[in-house]
């Protein structure tokens, strides 16, 4: 009997110290103890990592991409989150701030955790793990445009949101037309390929945001008789 009461005292003292030790706070610094004493005992991030990889833990794990340039800074917005690297643990109404920029690059928008358009995004409470990536384009986009198979030093004419010929750049989310050289006896326009495909001499490009490949006006040689 002393020995049943000896084990169930000990069960209950470590259900009662893993039930405490799911209360603890997350630390405000990276790793335990901190320089405040009171804060020694908190839950350092791959502490987190690991209780939010055990089933029903209530602690979700937010990760972070992106594409087409640009970065994604992540941080707690309270005391119920903790990040690190683009990667943030929250538990109960914990929060996370995301924050997309970039140098020469035009955010579009996230996608996986939200369709939100702005830079800026509050993320939580959360009930399930969330993947948050953000998207970028270019914030210049260059056109450019040859001739293939002609031989006369024909070039390709542009306008738009920037004009000239061979080549020039406008701002991401412009429109830009460009113009093959004319057919004439010796050599018959065909079409484009490389930006676009089309048979029309005059190639017209709206709301361009991303990268725009080189414009290639084809020709081939009139026959001879």
């Amino acid at each position: 009997m002393l020995r049943f009461a000896w084990w169930l005292n000990l069960g209950i003292g470590l259900l009662t110290a893993d039930s405490a030790a799911e209360d603890l706070a997350f630390c405000s610094c990276e790793v335990a103890p901190c320089e405040d004493e009171a804060e020694s005992a908190c839950v350092t991030f791959d502490e987190a990592a690991d209780r939010a990889a055990q089933p029903n833990s209530g602690i979700y794990k937010v990760t972070t991409g992106q594409d087409g340039g640009g970065a994604v800074n992540a941080s707690a917005a309270n005391a119920n989150a903790i990040c690190q690297h683009g990667t943030c643990y929250v538990k109960g109404d914990g929060q996370v701030d995301l924050a997309a920029y970039g140098h020469q690059t035009v955010f579009f928008g996230w996608s996986g955790c939200s369709d939100s358009t702005a830079p800026h995004l509050t993320l939580g409470p959360l009930s399930a793990n969330a993947a948050c990536a953000a998207h970028f384009g270019p914030g210049l986009i260059r056109a450019s445009g040859i001739t293939a198979g002609r031989d006369d030093g024909a070039t390709v004419q542009i306008a738009g949101s920037c004009s000239g010929s061979a080549h020039c750049s406008f701002l991401n989310g412009g429109s830009v037309t460009l113009t093959a050289p004319a057919s004439d006896a010796r050599f018959a326009f065909t079409g484009w390929s490389g930006c676009a495909s089309s048979s029309e001499p005059t190639l017209r490009l709206t709301n361009v945001t991303q990268a725009l490949p080189e414009c290639v006006a084809n020709y081939v040689a009139a026959p001879l008789y």
